[in-house]
């Protein structure tokens, strides 16, 4: 199956085979079900909460297993899929949360890629890494979060069979007296520094990167997802040929009044402010009965084509590989090694 995970609230897609978080029908979990997700503490009052990395807009992926989205609602992905330029981070606290992580993660013992994340940024970040335990078992082998100063690069080990997991920015943390949430302005996640290895996806707005390795037909099921809106620009590169998404747009910037993050950072999508009162019947969410492709469509989508004239090649919506410019893959005989860059130039 393929699984790749967006982080939006809305979308968490279940690849069977081999796509990223937003559980659709590529394996890749795209949201959350808006009845069960975890509550965004900054989402507007009676927003849904965020997914898991697929999940839908507040914390889903929009990875997923493309046969899963066709036979129902995508899962919810924690702000999935793709992000634009974060706005410069002015006085950011220094982080005096979690200690270094002192178990080492499950990696399954088998063959491992190289994982590199770069903080192009004029500021300080602070990475969230997960891995959604109802899908992949193996997980890289570094901390799940951590402080990235501008002009920074880490990489670890990854995995070749790694499944819905993903990786994500926060802007504006704290942790010195607050390990939840809450600590951050934008994508922050339970746990504190370090995200929770269970419920630690990110709470929107935030720009996603998710992944599948090992999906469907043999391929590594990729995305940007910005299904749970977008708080800093990235974009996902290899090392094999294959494409490289990004959302280097300032959606932040531009951002519709409506759609502005609680806390004046990132930008919501339309599912995460929950701009139509009804996150369990949405055609913003793709949640009840508009969870087909057929009867969610694009167009149904209140400040779509803001997101995709912004970010082209990112997860925009649950259904948004009716795009064909949403997920991507790399044939996993290649076993890419990949970069994840925050502010691309």
């Amino acid at each position: 199956m393929k699984f790749l995970i967006l982080f939006s609230s809305l979308v968490l897609v279940n690849l069977g085979s081999a796509h990223p978080i937003h559980s659709n029908s590529n394996g890749l979990q795209l949201r959350d079900d808006p009845a069960t997700a975890t509550p965004d503490p900054e989402a507007p009052t009676g927003a849904p909460a965020p997914a898991d990395p697929a999940a839908a807009s507040t914390g889903a992926s929009s990875a997923s297993d493309p046969a899963a989205a066709s036979s129902g609602a995508p899962a919810a992905s924690p702000p999935v899929t793709a992000p634009t330029d974060a706005p410069p981070s002015t006085g950011t606290p220094p982080s005096t949360g979690a200690p270094a992580s002192t178990q080492a993660p499950d990696t399954g013992g088998g063959k491992m890629r190289t994982w590199t994340v770069k903080n192009n940024c004029a500021y300080t970040i602070w990475p969230g890494m997960y891995t959604d335990p109802n899908v992949g078992k193996n997980k890289p082998n570094h901390t799940t979060g951590w402080e990235a100063p501008p002009g920074s690069s880490v990489s670890f080990g990854v995995p070749d069979d790694w499944k819905a997991g993903r990786i994500w920015g926060r802007t504006k943390c704290d942790f010195s007296k607050n390990s939840g949430a809450d600590a951050c302005e934008t994508g922050g996640c339970n746990g504190g520094l370090e995200c929770a290895t269970d419920g630690g996806t990110g709470v929107p707005p935030a720009s996603l990167a998710e992944w599948t390795l090992q999906g469907d037909g043999n391929q590594d099921w990729y995305d940007v997802s910005v299904v749970d809106g977008a708080n800093i620009p990235l974009e996902i590169t290899n090392n094999a040929g294959c494409k490289a998404p990004s959302c280097k747009a300032d959606l932040d910037k531009d951002c519709p009044a409506e759609l502005k993050g609680k806390k004046g950072g990132g930008c919501l999508s339309a599912c995460a402010a929950n701009l139509d009162g009804n996150p369990g019947d949405s055609p913003n969410c793709c949640s009840g009965s508009h969870n087909k492709p057929e009867t969610c469509p694009p167009s149904g989508v209140q400040h779509y084509d803001f997101f995709k004239k912004g970010c082209p090649d990112a997860y925009v919506y649950a259904y948004d590989e009716s795009s064909k410019a949403a997920l991507w893959t790399c044939d996993s005989s290649k076993h890419a090694d990949y970069t994840l860059t925050f502010c691309p130039s």
